[in-house]
């Protein structure tokens, strides 16, 4: 996210590129509380946290929660103006799976336009099967932050793999960032 941030390439490997996003997160590391993916969904239920960045179906899950501990308590989920990572689930069969053709008929239920949507209503994630939008909630459908507009969905990209190498090196970058070394 700095990298795209700073209006660099997010799959950029560049060692100074990487260093540019490193010093902007360092220079505002104070503003944030922690950096962790396990536990923004309770704090931002609680209140302890304000804001937090991550995945759409957490933070609608925090807000559902929230709404339990006070039901005037309103928390959003919304994309970047800049834009965002998009990041999908994938199903996939090991080549040498003890199963292939039971995982086959797994995957093959799952895409079920009524199975693949009722999935969607219980965990507020979009369904990519199209089929599948004429069952999807329409107050889940009809949120721009599960299912965002084409205008917004240009603005998204996706993360490639990235080399070991680079992942060493983007690694110890982040955990020098986390414990402010």
């Amino acid at each position: 996210m700095a990298l795209h941030y700073l209006g660099l390439n997010p799959n950029s490997e560049d060692k100074g590129d990487l260093k540019k996003a490193e010093t902007m997160v360092r220079a505002v590391r104070g503003n944030y509380k922690y950096f962790h993916n396990g536990s923004y969904r309770d704090d931002l239920a609680n209140g302890d946290i304000c804001v937090a960045l991550g995945y759409n179906g957490i933070v609608l899950a925090g807000s559902a929660i929230a709404k339990t501990i006070d039901p005037d308590r309103e928390i959003a989920y919304s994309i970047p103006k800049i834009g965002s990572l998009i990041w999908f689930d994938v199903m996939a069969i090991p080549a040498d799976a003890p199963n292939p053709d039971g995982a086959h008929e797994f995957i093959n239920f799952i895409l079920e336009p009524a199975i693949g949507s009722s999935i969607s209503n219980m965990v507020k994630y979009a369904v990519p099967n199209l089929g599948a939008d004429e069952f999807v909630e329409p107050e889940i459908f009809n949120d721009p932050g599960i299912y965002p507009s084409d205008e917004v969905k240009e603005t998204l990209f996706a993360l490639n793999a990235h080399t070991q190498k680079y992942d060493r090196i983007l690694n110890r970058a982040w955990t020098n960032i986390k414990t402010n070394r």
